[in-house]
């Protein structure tokens, strides 16, 4: 398990979510339960992908270092080829061909082009350099010696692609959408936030579930970004009116994509610290909830409360209380996942991929009601 740093503004950076996806996606993707209470092996996806994406969007913040040069680079001689040369010690070569690949690897080869946007510099990148011969060839049958001939043509073909990918970086397309995914990051981040504030001051214990929500290998395919809303609304409209959500008092959802498991939730609730207990099995019941009254027998579910103090560095599942600040610190790094990671690719849906309930409203007066002893020292948030 990795450590994820804290920082001043709270802001997770690129390690940080890197950190968090090797701390609590991973294991996702390794079972699920159906609705005959069988548990499945799926395919590991989700991890590699999006920690490639998180790795490339780094490599593209170097790349706009004005020390990112290709008039800096040195040809090295091939000595058992006279006349040749390689390039092959270059660290900016090599950042070309890293973000080359996974960028072509994942947006123009797989089936996510058809359900992601890339990143808005990954776009100019794409761009400038997605018809590169040489980034091609190096990617399918490694590196070769170049003639001195070759060399020329191929060092100025770099120097304007860069030069066209800095450009494009600069455009007002660019960073308009820039400053439009950070806005919608930080306006959920703040809710989100809001919410669990809210929620930790009206309550000195809170009883945390989170399940992810998908669907059969059989049934993923057939799917669509339409009748997962319908499922996940089905869903919503469950936590007013069923009993097994009677002292629910908040949620997150986030809707993502893999390229196996097709659409998916991850879900977050709020429970009633003082009046519920019992985590895991009460996220077992939310599960087979929806595998059998929501999706009609098309679902799975994964139980990430089981085990949850083994599985996640930062474990923020079952029962945390208002002075927890642990726990209250890994809550902080899943709204910081679920509402940044949409920077590295935005999954291209109508209508929006996260959600959540409204937040509490403050108390009135002096003499409002609080739940839960009073309180001695301020929140460790």
């Amino acid at each position: 398990m990795q450590t994820i740093t804290a920082h001043s503004d709270d802001l997770p950076t690129h390690d940080d979510v890197r950190a968090i996806l090797d701390d609590w996606e991973y294991d996702s993707d390794e079972i699920a339960t159906d609705a005959y209470g069988t548990v499945r092996e799926q395919k590991k996806e989700t991890l590699p992908w999006l920690s490639d994406l998180v790795g490339a969007e780094k490599d593209l913040e170097w790349l706009l270092q004005p020390s990112c040069s290709i008039d800096a680079l040195m040809p090295c001689p091939v000595v058992e080829q006279p006349g040749c040369a390689t390039l092959h010690h270059s660290p900016l070569i090599t950042t070309l061909l890293s973000i080359y690949t996974v960028l072509v690897g994942w947006f123009e080869d797989r089936a996510l082009k058809h359900h992601f946007r890339p990143s808005a510099y990954a776009e100019c990148f794409l761009w400038a350099f997605k018809d590169c011969d040489y980034l091609h060839e190096i990617m399918t049958e490694g590196l070769q010696p170049l003639t001195m001939t070759e060399l020329p043509f191929l060092l100025r073909d770099l120097k304007q692609r860069l030069a066209t990918f800095h450009q494009a970086t600069q455009s007002s397309a660019c960073r308009e959408r820039r400053r439009y995914l950070a806005r919608k990051r930080d306006h959920n981040r703040r809710a989100a936030n809001q919410l669990m504030e809210g929620l930790f001051e009206r309550n000195a214990k809170l009883l945390v579930i989170r399940v992810d929500l998908g669907y059969t290998e059989y049934a993923a395919p057939y799917m669509d970004a339409s009748m997962a809303r319908q499922h996940r609304q089905r869903l919503c409209k469950a936590f007013q009116q069923h009993p097994l959500f009677t002292r629910l008092l908040g949620y997150i959802w986030k809707l993502e994509y893999g390229e196996y498991k097709g659409f998916h939730y991850h879900l977050l609730l709020f429970f009633n610290g003082a009046e519920v207990r019992q985590d895991i099995r009460y996220a077992q019941r939310i599960g087979e909830y929806w595998n059998i009254t929501v999706t009609k027998g098309d679902g799975v579910y994964f139980n990430c409360n089981y085990l949850a103090e083994e599985r996640y560095h930062d474990n923020a599942m079952g029962l945390v209380t208002y002075h927890d600040a642990k726990k209250r610190k890994g809550l902080t790094h899943i709204v910081n996942y679920l509402t940044k990671i949409d920077e590295y690719a935005t999954l291209t849906v109508r209508g929006d991929n996260l959600g959540h309930s409204q937040s509490p409203k403050p108390h009135r007066g002096l003499d409002a009601k609080r739940l839960g002893r009073p309180r001695r020292h301020a929140s460790p948030a």
